[in-house]
């Protein structure tokens, strides 16, 4: 489960917060690690001690960049999407009777 900070975060929006914590398993798996082990191995860096953990945490996350990018801003895109839509228009009313009552959009 997320940290009571982060899930904070989210607010009354559990149903967020559990889509979020499904993609984040899904990139999470085994055979990723397995993958990252098989790289290193293929350019001769995997030597099994325990100083490799922070070149598979590399390579994974390097991984995960190069394949995965494209379907994580979708996903993540259609997860949070209504709240930045509606976001980006927050105080918009206000701004703009405030406008009107100063004579006018000033060369908008």
């Amino acid at each position: 489960m997320m940290d009571r900070g982060f899930a904070g975060y989210f607010g009354d929006k559990p149903d967020v917060l559990i889509e979020f914590e499904k993609l984040c398993t899904v990139v999470r798996t085994e055979a990723r690690w397995m993958k990252a082990v098989h790289h290193l191995r293929e350019r001769g860096e995997f030597d099994g001690s325990v100083r490799m953990i922070g070149p598979l945490m590399r390579e994974v996350s390097s991984d995960l960049e190069l394949e995965e990018t494209e379907a994580l801003k979708d996903a993540l895109w259609k997860l949070y999407r209504g709240d930045i839509l509606r976001s980006s228009t927050s105080g918009l009313p206000e701004w703009a009777k405030q406008q009107i009552a100063w004579g006018g959009w000033s060369d908008a």
